[in-house]
This record gives C-alpha cells, sequence and structure tokens, in this order.
C-alpha cells in the first residue's frame, strides 16, 4: 500500500540523491524504514548495502566498510586503463600506467570541486574521457567510448554546456579567414579544457596538422572574451622560440671565461613570463623537435616540483599561472617520464587537409575576377590532379600532400602578381599593343 508517509520519503531521498547529500529515515522499530529504502533501491535500479548498526560497529569497522567501496571503484578504474592498453592501437604517447592514474586522480579531485552535485560516477567517466580522448588516434576513439560503456554500463558522465565557446572559436576562425570544421574545433576545445590541469602540455603532430593554429585561435578568443568577461576568461600573453636553434649553455646559461654568470634564453624567459603581470596566464611555447639532450635538464620543471635548477644553483619556480606548450612532430626521442608528465593532445594529419588550406586561401584572394574561375577549376580538375600525383609520381617521403598543395599555391600567388602586377617593361608592351 502506498502511503503519503511513503510518498515523502521518496521524494526527500530522490532530492538527496540528486544533490549527492546524505538522508535519514527516523521511526519506530519494525515500521518499515528498511523496507522503504530497499523498495526505493529496486525501483531506481541502485545497489543497496544494509549495515547493522550495532554496539559493536566502531570507527574501525566503518572504515574497512567504506574501504571495500572504494577498492570497487579502483577495479573499475583499473580494469578500463587495462582494457585501454590491451585494445587501442600502439603508439608511443599512449600511456597507460601508474603515472596515468595518478594525473587521473589529480584530474578528479579538481572536477570534483567544479561539479560539486554530480555523482561519483559522472565525474569518473568525465575525467576518464578528459585525460584520455585529446591523445587518441581517431581510430581509437570509438573503442575507448565502447570500454567505458562496458565498464560503466549507461552512466555517460557530466554534461557540460560548451556550445558557447565552441561558436565563440568558430566566430575566432572564420575572422582569421579559417575553416571552422569539427575536427579542428574539437582540438582547441580540448586545449582550452586540459590548460588548467597540465603545466605542461605536449602539440603532437605532423607539421601542418594544425598545431599552431590551436594554440593561436584559444589565445585570440579567450582575449576577445575577456574584453566582455574579465572574471570568466583569462588575458593571455605567450612567449615563443624553437629550443633546438640553440645549444644547451644559450639555452640554460653558463659561466664564462671570467667566471661570470651568463643567462640562458630559457631561464631567462622562464623569469620573465612568472613576473610578468600584464596577463592573467602566460604561455612558453617551444616549437621544435623534442629530444633528451635538452629535455633532461627541465626535467623537475615538468614533475611536480616545477623547478628550473640553473647550474649556478638558481631554482626558478614555475608559477600556476604559466603553462609550458610544446610543438612537435613526434616523440621519438622522449622518455617515458617526460610523456606521463605532460597532457599530449594528438592532431592527426587529416585534421587540416588541402581543400581547407585552399578554401582560406580563396577566401583571401583579392582579385575577384579570377576567384569564381580558379573554384571551378579546382572542383573540376585537382582532385583528379592530385590522385595522378599519389599514384604515378615519386617524391620525397617527408613532403606532405598539404605541402604540394601549399608549394602550388604560392607559384600561384607569384603568377597572379605579376599577371596583375605588371613591370614598366610589360607595361610598354602592352602600351605599344594598344
Amino acid at each position: 500500500m502506498i502511503k503519503l508517509v511513503l510518498n515523502r520519503c521518496f521524494l526527500s531521498f530522490t532530492t538527496a540523491l540528486h544533490l549527492n547529500q546524505g538522508a535519514t529515515l527516523k521511526g519506530c522499530r519494525s515500521s518499515g524504514k528498511t523496507e522503504t529504502l530497499k523498495d526505493l533501491a529496486v525501483n531506481l535500479g541502485k545497489y543497496v548495502l544494509v549495515i547493522n548498526c550495532s554496539e559493536s560497529l566502531d570507527q574501525r569497522s566503518s572504515a574497512r566498510m567504506l574501504t571495500g567501496l572504494a577498492q570497487a571503484l579502483a577495479t573499475d578504474i583499473k580494469l578500463v586503463f587495462s582494457m585501454a592498453k590491451d585494445q587501442l592501437s600502439r603508439y608511443c604517447h599512449y600511456d597507460f600506467g601508474l603515472r596515468t592514474i595518478t594525473n587521473f586522480l589529480k584530474y578528479i579531485g579538481k572536477q570534483k570541486r567544479l561539479f560539486p552535485k554530480s555523482s561519483d560516477l559522472e565525474i569518473i567517466v568525465s575525467t576518464l574521457r578528459s585525460i584520455t580522448l585529446p591523445k587518441l588516434h581517431s581510430s581509437d576513439v570509438r573503442i575507448f567510448e565502447s570500454i567505458l560503456e562496458t565498464v560503466f554500463s549507461n552512466i555517460k558522465g557530466i554534461n557540460v554546456e560548451v556550445s558557447k565557446f565552441v561558436a565563440e572559436i568558430k566566430k575566432t576562425l572564420l575572422k582569421k579567414s579559417l575553416q571552422p570544421e569539427t575536427a579542428i574545433v574539437t582540438k582547441i576545445n580540448q586545449l582550452y579544457e586540459i590548460k588548467d590541469y597540465d603545466h605542461a602540455i605536449i602539440l603532437l603532430g605532423e607539421a601542418g596538422s594544425g598545431k599552431t593554429t590551436s594554440w593561436q585561435t584559444l589565445k585570440e578568443t579567450c582575449t576577445d572574451l575577456h574584453e566582455v568577461k574579465p572574471e570568466e576568461y583569462p588575458s593571455i600573453n605567450v612567449y615563443t622560440f624553437n629550443p633546438k636553434a640553440f645549444n644547451l649553455s644559450e639555452l640554460y646559461g653558463y659561466f664564462n671565461e671570467k667566471g661570470v654568470w651568463m643567462e640562458g634564453l630559457f631561464s631567462t624567459i622562464l623569469k620573465k613570463a612568472c613576473k610578468d603581470s600584464r596577463a592573467d596566464k602566460r604561455w612558453i611555447v617551444l616549437n621544435g623537435l623534442l629530444d633528451v639532450l635538452w629535455l633532461e635538464s627541465i626535467d623537475s620543471l615538468l614533475d611536480s616540483n616545477k623547478v628550473l635548477t640553473a647550474a649556478n644553483g638558481e631554482r626558478i619556480m614555475l608559477l600556476p599561472e604559466v603553462t609550458l606548450l610544446f610543438e612537435t612532430t613526434n616523440l621519438i626521442h622522449c622518455s617515458p617520464s617526460v610523456i606521463s608528465h605532460c597532457g599530449i593532445i594528438y592532431h592527426e594529419s587529416t585534421i587540416i587537409n588541402w581543400n581547407m588550406y585552399l578554401k582560406s586561401w580563396l577566401q583571401n584572394l583579392e582579385i575577384p575576377s579570377i576567384k569564381e574561375i580558379l573554384e571551378e577549376l579546382f572542383e573540376t580538375y585537382l582532385n583528379s590532379v592530385v590522385e595522378y600525383c599519389n599514384r604515378a609520381l615519386e617524391s620525397a617521403r617527408s613532403v606532405s600532400l598539404l605541402n604540394k598543395i601549399s608549394s602550388f599555391v604560392q607559384m600561384l600567388n607569384a603568377f597572379l602578381k605579376q599577371e596583375h602586377n605588371p613591370t614598366s617593361e610589360k607595361r610598354s608592351e602592352m602600351e605599344d599593343m594598344r
């Protein structure tokens, strides 16, 4: 029989569950408290554990039972990483070891503080997606989603509203005459989400895959939004250089022949970024191949210590407002320690294809009369030309298709400028013809 008091109990308990809070049933013995709770659990499809709170139940006993529940969650998380290691592709930047689990715990703590009303399982699933999806190849994304579905059933994770920010990203791309395709927008949004969790982030991918476009677009988007909502979106300053263009002494400093300490480029930029009060966030972008030689010197900067120790004994602390961004094409010379200490966003070569490149070039073409003609010619012939080149012609393996199209466009630019801005000799010839 459903009574009014039963309805009140169900409403109170479901409200408490929604708010992730506790609830208490009070009543005399044999009044149906336990049965009410069990009935609600059956209707909701929830597992219920009934513990007899007798006088023998002390603090240690309670801790053992709660530890058992935590171990059950830990088993699920371990199962996800184990299945991912077995089923996903073998890429050198895939890491599902102990350090990844440690990073997961760091993420989950921040997620819990950001979304206190969400359940533990929702936070776990969302965190697993946040730390794993950015570094996956597109062929592995569906496999990882099926792993989550197998382990956590119908738990979908936290439903975060990102459509407004995604719209702003697309707006910035269009302003830069770039194509707001889903793949590049997703990578930019992943960088936005991961930047608050990792102080060092590797943007990994072949040349022309959109790594630079990602961080530059995110910076411009945040800058535009900062003018409207400064309390929600940070202002950003960027310091960028190629570490491979300098030797170790030039990067980190050295004592000259007179014993005078000469400051290195990296340490100088790091100190400048930490002291920079003009912006809320500061990014140091290192655009170049990662190798063991110069990475070893900043190993303590990448781990939880966040300290760079120079040869003169100076210790430079990395502030929370400063983020290191590494742009590289591969991680061949990186140790597992470096890979596990950094957040990784993998950019596939297909993120930015040659069609997108040509569309952006045509948008910026300042000769309207020839624009429509070129669009028609590209649409009619260029696919066939590309297929023929790939099939019948030999080229250097290091030259990507996007590079070939880029070279083709540069030659077109030179030709068009020559035709529409003739030299004095050509002008005289044209006047004589008239």
